[in-house]
């Protein structure tokens, strides 16, 4: 991803998203992933998709309060 190798990153995310399906590292990377590129919707996808993962995850509530805050999405 830092390399600008996005579908690449994409690729191996998704993949490791399969392999650690109890995990919601992976969807965070691949929500960090669009928001690198300015998808918020997407990201905010992601992110939320972790957070179902790991109810308790702070990292994810911070991230899908990221995605909210650049959608314009304050009130959420």
């Amino acid at each position: 991803m830092e390399m600008q190798k996005f579908k690449e990153a994409d690729e191996v995310f998704q993949g490791v998203a399969a392999l650690v399906p109890q995990s919601e590292v992976p969807l965070l990377c691949l929500g960090h992933l669009a928001f690198s590129q300015g998808w918020y919707e997407r990201a905010l996808k992601f992110h939320r998709e972790a957070l179902e993962r790991a109810p308790t995850s702070t990292w994810a509530e911070a991230q899908v309060g990221e995605a909210l805050l650049f959608l314009k999405k304050k009130d959420e």
